[in-house]
């Protein structure tokens, strides 16, 4: 199993996964503490909910994109990309669970 190897859009969505996290927790984080963000975010769409969402899916799918030509996988390791993206997870459910508690 630890010879087995990302194909690039496997590395690539997964380090555009890595960052999406993130960038989703800062964004939760900062509309809720900057009510003219929330606002701005609800004129867009209907929903700040809906335009965060939508936010999310264009920057996965951008960023997706943008190292899979890059050729990402070339530059990280398997393993190496598989515990960050644990590691993203973690860390954005306990910034999550934090703000909201």
């Amino acid at each position: 199993m630890d010879n087995q190897k990302l194909d690039m859009k496997s590395a690539a969505f997964g380090l555009s996964a890595i960052i999406t996290i993130l960038l989703n927790t800062l964004l939760v984080w900062a509309k809720e503490s900057y009510k003219p963000l929330e606002e701005a975010m609800t004129t867009l769409s209907g929903h700040h909910w809906i335009t965060h969402s939508m936010f999310d899916i264009v920057l996965f799918i951008g960023l997706g994109y943008v190292f899979y030509y890059i050729n990402v996988a070339d530059k990280i390791r398997d393993a190496r990309l598989v515990n960050i993206l644990y590691l993203s997870v973690i860390v954005s459910t306990l910034g999550l669970a934090s703000w909201f508690l």
